[in-house]
């Protein structure tokens, strides 16, 4: 399956500790056997004794593969309850993100809406984690990509500052104007993608509205940034896409406010390659 990692094989049951106790044991008896020169009536008085310690070696297999069978059980049962956990958590996502569109562009709806979204995604990547690679884990793997490309995405992408900049309290004139002035200063050559996302960062970063722009309580921009575009974090729940997170291109209005919240905050300049 895509969404499945291969895994080691499972060992041969005849690499398992007991059975291969068992078969030494019954090897090394049988050489004895043959080997040795017994009284006619040993057979008479021990034949019952051999026919009981096989029996009782039989019991003991019985045991151990019913007690292996008793875990494979718990485990499978564990696996299933954290992957319902899983999926409830993805369909909480998937909700939300239909609903944020309805939501004001804005620093108080953002605030709401991704510090929710972030909690639930930190709880499906702990669960996640906790999963045993299978085909389950494979199923839950791919229900989170189905939000992340269908919903999350182009959720994201669609993100007009210009209205985000409106309700944060930047005066409109204002911002058309640094847009007017920034335009012209982008290579004509570059896709769209990239035009938005140069725009969006010049804009932004212009110091008469990043002075105006409250970022360093922003702290949501940070979980973020750390659930949806770090692909250390996103490296398993990609597998299979061979896809990889640009916060740059996906999300220019996320990326330009995590960017000037770094700036902010720490004194560090961040850059599309360095989070890529």
């Amino acid at each position: 399956m895509l969404y499945e990692k291969k895994t080691e094989k499972e060992k041969s049951v005849f690499v398992q500790p007991l059975v291969l106790v068992t078969l030494f044991l019954s090897v090394g008896i049988a050489f004895a056997v043959l080997a040795s020169r017994f009284p006619d009536k040993f057979w008479e008085f021990r034949l019952f004794d051999i026919f009981t310690l096989i029996a009782q070696t039989a019991t003991a297999g019985a045991f151990y593969i019913g007690f292996r069978q008793y875990g494979e059980n718990k485990l499978k049962d564990r696996q299933t309850a954290l992957s319902v956990e899983c999926r409830a958590l993805v369909t909480s996502m998937s909700e939300l993100l239909e609903k944020m569109p309805d939501s004001p562009a804005s620093p108080h709806s953002y605030t709401r809406d991704f510090t929710k979204l972030c909690n639930q995604a930190g709880d499906f990547r702990e669960i996640f984690s906790a999963m045993r690679e299978d085909i389950i884990k494979g199923i839950a793997r791919m229900h989170w990509q189905d939000m992340y490309f269908n919903e999350f995405r182009p959720y994201v992408q669609g993100q007009a500052f210009f209205t985000f900049l409106s309700n944060a309290g930047i005066d409109k004139d204002v911002v058309r104007a640094r847009l007017a002035r920034l335009s012209n200063q982008i290579n004509p050559n570059i896709s769209d993608e990239e035009r938005s996302s140069t725009l969006a960062d010049l804009v932004i970063s212009d110091p008469e509205i990043a002075d105006k722009l409250h970022t360093t309580k922003w702290y949501w921009l940070d979980s973020v940034y750390e659930e949806f575009f770090n692909n250390k974090n996103l490296n398993d729940f990609l597998y299979g896409t061979k896809n990889r997170a640009d916060m740059y291109i996906e999300a220019p209005l996320l990326y330009s406010l995590y960017k000037l919240r770094k700036k902010v905050v720490l004194g560090t300049v961040i850059t599309p390659s360095s989070l890529r």
